[in-house]
């Protein structure tokens, strides 16, 4: 296991330079994966600030952290429309309805993505590496005075983020989707601090099953997503196309319906993990 001092001092700058590639991958060509791998990249990142922040009081730190939070939230803007002209391309279902709707996605990714483009433009790259510079710094100095031993500090910090996990695990309920939305929120934010403090070696081996968990949780939440934006489009065309949309809306009823059972059938998986932190 990585040493706190170095996780959130080295380690952090490293999420920066991921950050640094994935901008200028978007910057260069704007695709639906580059945007993805963005905000995978700015995730991950504000999950270490944030680790960062819960030792010290610092005001680069926060101020780095609000201007990153506004780049997710408009990111996370396009890479769900994205998504959602992925899923109705893959229902594979025409007419004059369908068709102007994703017309209609097609004009709002373009406009999303011309203000992503604006915005990442406007970014000041060597202001945000001054204050996370200066937020790691701050933090090493902390966790090397610590007479509690930065690795207890370390483990208080995994052990907080995953009872967080367990409230929201232990508050499911199969009809209220956003409780599988909420697990998912801070199983994320659990999995990438795990994964962060992790050793090379163990990052290398396959695909993690913190991800594969995820993923599930995730396709519940991308047609949820679609279902809940066609009933706003629907709203703003008028009541006839509740009738035209009729059939799309089945469609999506029936796969979002198939991963919810698929993810029930695995959510006890998540029980695995809880022995991890009582060892």
């Amino acid at each position: 296991m990585t040493k706190p001092e170095i996780f959130l001092g080295s380690s952090l700058e490293g999420r920066w330079e991921k950050f640094c590639c994935r901008l200028e991958e978007c910057r260069s060509t704007c695709t639906g994966e580059s945007v993805r791998k963005l905000r995978v990249a700015l995730r991950k990142l504000l999950t270490q600030l944030d680790a960062a922040l819960q030792f010290v009081d610092c005001r680069s730190g926060r101020n780095a952290k609000a201007r990153l939070k506004r780049e997710l939230k408009g990111v996370g803007r396009l890479r769900d429309v994205q998504m959602q002209r992925s899923r109705l391309e893959s229902l594979k279902l025409h007419g004059e309805a369908v068709d102007d709707l994703a017309g209609w996605l097609k004009k709002r990714e373009r406009k999303l993505m011309q203000r992503i483009v604006r915005s990442m433009a406007d970014l000041k790259l060597p202001k945000l590496k001054s204050q996370l510079s200066k937020t790691a710094a701050k933090v090493s100095r902390v966790l090397e005075k610590s007479t509690e031993g930065s690795e207890a500090m370390l483990r208080r910090l995994l052990v907080r983020s995953f009872k967080q996990v367990e409230r929201r695990y232990q508050a499911l309920d199969r009809r209220d989707l956003d409780t599988i939305h909420d697990l998912r929120i801070a199983f994320k934010k659990y999995r990438y601090l795990k994964e962060a403090f992790s050793s090379d070696k163990a990052k290398r081996v396959g695909v993690s099953p913190f991800k594969l968990y995820q993923d599930k949780m995730g396709e519940v939440q991308d047609w949820e997503v679609l279902l809940k934006m066609v009933h706003k489009y629907c709203n703003r065309q008028g009541a006839g196309f509740f009738r035209k949309l009729t059939p799309l809306r089945s469609r999506i009823l029936k796969e979002r319906d198939a991963a919810v059972r698929k993810f029930w059938a695995a959510r006890s998986d998540f029980l695995q993990w809880k022995g991890d932190q009582e060892s």
